[in-house]
């Protein structure tokens, strides 16, 4: 057991860039990105339930789009063009699996089924799996939608489209819902760019702090203590009467009011 290095590998998301090597100019990690799909999640599981009359379970939802991306600690930055050459490509998963499956091995036993499930099993090839899969992929899209409207960077203007066709191409409904939704510039849209934009509220502005921070990295993690002890309540403790996806759901969007 070794709960301590498992918490500090959540922190160390926050060092591991994404984008970097296409000179950005909003400044990317895998935390912000981490907090950006949890939040995405919330929505598409709601539109799966009210929207589809989908049952769904939406915590495993959650779950995985928070937590599916510590791996990246491990393997540091992967160009996606790089995931998918086919002569490394099975290398790549094994490796990542592999590391998954470490992280899992620093919790408590008594938390390491759920965290399995979190962490090495994202993006299996089950409906949820699929869905995690899809909500990064519409991260990406949102995140190089929001470089081409600011910016004159021809690499996001064409990754942009691209991942919009991408989108377009699946067969979840909830996943073509959102993405109508938004292309609409109103509504969800609007309520999407707070949740966008959350990084750009930074975090000790005026302390000399070594390490920067901002209201999204903030976010994975105050959601990944929140599911961590949560887990450690029920499972541990026996708390049974603590509702984990409210509490994980109100941990990742407690601080959105900031980014208005």
């Amino acid at each position: 057991m070794k709960n301590g290095k498992f918490t500090n590998t959540i922190i160390r998301m926050q060092y591991v860039p994404r984008w970097s090597e296409h000179a950005p100019r909003f400044e990317d990690n895998a935390s912000a990105h981490s907090f950006r799909c949890a939040a995405l999640s919330i929505m598409i599981g709601i539109i799966e339930e009210k929207v589809f009359n989908e049952p769904i379970d939406k915590l495993k939802l959650l779950g995985r789009c928070l937590w599916g991306d510590l791996k990246n600690t491990g393997t540091g930055s992967i160009k996606h063009v790089t995931k998918k050459e086919s002569l490394v490509m099975n290398h790549i998963q094994d490796f990542e699996m592999e590391l998954s499956k470490e992280i899992v091995s620093y919790l408590s036993k008594s938390l390491q089924a759920q965290a399995f499930d979190y962490i090495v099993n994202a993006q299996d090839n089950t409906h949820i799996g699929r869905l995690v899969d899809a909500i990064d992929t519409f991260d990406a899209y949102l995140f190089c939608h929001r470089e081409s409207r600011h910016d004159t960077n021809p690499f996001f203007h064409a990754k942009h489209k691209e991942l919009e066709l991408a989108l377009q191409a699946t067969e979840l409904r909830s996943i073509l819902w959102l993405l109508e939704e938004y292309n609409k510039q109103a509504g969800l849209f609007e309520f999407i760019q707070y949740i966008v934009s959350l990084d750009t509220v930074k975090r000790w502005n005026g302390s000399y702090n070594l390490v920067p921070d901002n209201d999204a990295t903030h976010s994975f993690r105050v959601a990944s203590l929140a599911l961590f002890n949560g887990l450690l309540e029920i499972e541990r403790f026996g708390n049974k009467s603590i509702d984990l996806y409210t509490l994980l759901a109100k941990a990742t969007l407690h601080d959105l009011p900031l980014s208005i």
